[in-house]
């Protein structure tokens, strides 16, 4: 009974040391729980993004991000609470799945957070 608790603890541990780690960006700094369910997030190329006078679009090829399986493209306005400051000067992108309908169409997921550099980068 005592090593059975035991192993369990250890799992436990395992399974929360798992989840800390699951909106880790990777340069160790915590994307914003409420943008992530743990594989939501990842950091993208700066040449991914096209800043404008209005917001920043972004597109996105099928592997550039682990939640696409096709071609993404989506607008964030300046202002927008979906903007945050990145940590450690990369941008990152946070996108519901893609998914695909049986009769082939794809169905963009939506962008939860963008983590942005400090402007002028």
């Amino acid at each position: 009974m005592v090593k059975t608790l035991a192993i369990a603890g250890v799992f436990a541990g395992c399974l929360v040391a798992l989840a800390a780690k699951a909106h880790e960006a990777p340069m160790g700094w915590q994307y914003d729980p409420g943008c992530c369910s743990g594989k939501d997030c990842a950091m993208v190329k700066a040449s991914a993004i096209r800043e404008s006078a209005e917001g920043a679009t972004i597109t996105l090829n099928k592997g550039e991000h682990p939640m696409l399986i096709a071609p993404f493209t989506a607008f964030v306005p300046w202002g927008s609470d979906k903007l945050k400051n990145s940590q450690d000067g990369e941008w990152h992108v946070c996108i519901g799945t893609q998914w695909k309908a049986r009769d082939g169409r794809v169905f963009d997921g939506q962008v939860y957070c963008v983590y942005q550099p400090p402007r002028g980068m």
